[in-house]
């Protein structure tokens, strides 16, 4: 029997003030294979972590060093600066210290793509994690190791009527797919949303928007 949780419709409006700076180097630029339109890209990502309490306990505290490893490939088709799609495979291993027990193996996969015809604008993002580790926060399984699929899917499509006026559609659904034999609750997150925008100034953005969401559980 599936049980909600909560359900919303909202509508909102107000001005939105945008300012971005960034700076990264990818040592993929340097690795990637290309031909024509096609790309393929390796990355390598070492993280050293330092957790003073891996069980998440609050009497019996335990800490530990988290060394993880993710390698990765990524191919893609276009160029990010005009159409693309892209498809990315990451494979983390998480190896604790001293607790060995917690050691893992986690897969990743994930989609982006960026299409634009005529005045039709669509980004798409998927995702799906294959995970094993201890939660914490409010899940009761204090210490123990769990495994979960984790689903994340989000869609916008954009219409520009002009230069500064837009009206677009997205949509979300988030998914925590936990295994059968753990006491666990199955959740998932809906969202959708109907909006416009003007860009008033070259940082300035007037928008309205109208949306509704709903999460609900089901037993495991």
């Amino acid at each position: 029997m599936r049980k909600y949780s909560g359900s919303g419709f909202y509508a909102v409006g107000g001005i939105l003030l945008t300012s971005t700076v960034g700076w990264a180097l990818d040592p993929g630029d340097y690795l990637v294979y290309s031909k024509g339109s096609y790309s393929l890209r390796p990355h390598l990502d070492l993280s050293e972590t330092f957790n003073d309490n891996v069980y998440y306990d609050g009497e019996d505290r335990v800490s530990d060093f988290i060394t993880t490893i993710s390698p990765g490939l990524t191919f893609q088709l276009g160029t990010e600066e005009a159409n693309y799609i892209s498809l990315s495979y990451i494979y983390d291993r998480l190896e604790y210290f001293d607790e060995s027990n917690l050691s893992a193996n986690q897969h990743r996969i994930l989609h982006n793509s960026h299409v634009k015809i005529n005045r039709l604008t669509i980004d798409g993002r998927d995702q799906i994690d294959f995970l094993s580790s201890v939660l914490g926060g409010g899940i009761s399984l204090t210490g123990v190791k769990i495994s979960r699929t984790t689903y994340v899917d989000e869609y916008r499509f954009t219409y520009d009527f002009s230069e500064r006026t837009a009206a677009y559609v997205q949509g979300s659904h988030i998914t925590s797919d936990y295994d059968d034999d753990l006491p666990l609750f199955d959740s998932n997150t809906l969202m959708g949303t109907a909006g416009f925008e003007y860009e008033a100034f070259s940082r300035t953005h007037l928008f309205g928007e109208i949306y509704y969401g709903q999460t609900a559980s089901d037993p495991n």
